[in-house]
């Protein structure tokens, strides 16, 4: 999807249908896969086809409008809806007064969960239902290493607990994006799930004083890179999500270009 097709998608009130994906198809474009796609082709606040999805975001999170998602009733819906909605403003950096609302409760949450310097997952449950009042039976409590939550809680701990949360979403992944522990890595970096771990990777790295933590991705990755300076993945294909950003991949130097941008993106993440 390019920017003009995503622009006829769009309705009206800035949404694109259903959110989450609940009710949906597959094949469906959901309000979360348009603002994964802006991320992915560089858009940014000021341009009018995102700004008018945030809006609507703050909208939804306000009450002022509503997604039309099935409610998931093993956990607390209401709850997640403001994490998601929340989440994805602090990931463009447009959080409103009610997120940062949310955002101290979260924090709270992580930080009352560090215990000697790790994340305690039992402590994290007593945690939850401290900020959030008591589960109902058979009701989950929402997965800490959530997307939405690491996009809502970045540069906002405390050092300690910023470590060992960095630490326990190495283990574990970041839910929804790669949910899959970050270490060991696959072998093969010419493999699309591979740039997913990298976005994992990237988006947990700014929880770490330490960056040398991220030695390991960092040689994986320049490992391929090419003398030139570029990295030439033959086999790896486009996804529709992350890739193409600069137009079709049967012309090859819109792929060598592609990737070459997003691998050194990853790198200036991790600054080693």
């Amino acid at each position: 999807m390019n920017i003009n097709k995503l622009a006829t998608l769009q309705n009206p009130d800035g949404g694109f249908g259903y959110f989450h994906g609940m009710g949906a198809s597959w094949r469906d474009v959901t309000t979360e896969k348009a603002l994964k796609r802006m991320y992915f082709l560089g858009l940014d606040p000021s341009r009018p086809l995102l700004r008018k999805t945030l809006d609507y975001l703050n909208k939804c999170l306000s009450g002022e409008a509503k997604i039309p998602d099935r409610v998931e009733k093993v956990i607390n819906w209401e709850l997640f809806s403001e994490l998601m909605f929340s989440g994805w403003l602090a990931f463009f950096d447009c959080l409103t007064e009610k997120a940062r609302l949310i955002r101290e409760k979260w924090r709270e949450v992580i930080e009352a969960a560090v215990k000697e310097g790790k994340f305690n997952y039992h402590e994290y449950e007593l945690a939850f239902q401290n900020v959030f009042g008591r589960k109902k039976a058979r009701e989950r409590i929402l997965n800490p290493a959530s997307f939405y939550l690491v996009a809502l809680l970045k540069n906002h701990l405390s050092p300690e607990a910023a470590e060992a949360y960095c630490e326990y979403l190495l283990e574990t992944g970041v839910y929804y994006i790669y949910s899959k522990p970050l270490r060991p890595l696959p072998g093969e970096l010419a493999d699309i799930r591979s740039f997913y771990l990298l976005e994992a990777v990237k988006l947990i790295a700014v929880y770490a004083s330490d960056k040398r933590k991220f030695a390991y991705v960092w040689e994986w990755i320049t490992r391929g890179r090419h003398p030139d300076g570029n990295w030439y993945l033959g086999e790896l294909k486009a996804d529709g999500m992350i890739f193409p950003v600069s137009g079709s991949w049967r012309d090859r130097v819109n792929k060598t270009r592609d990737v070459t941008r997003y691998l050194n993106a990853v790198l200036r993440a991790l600054a080693i």
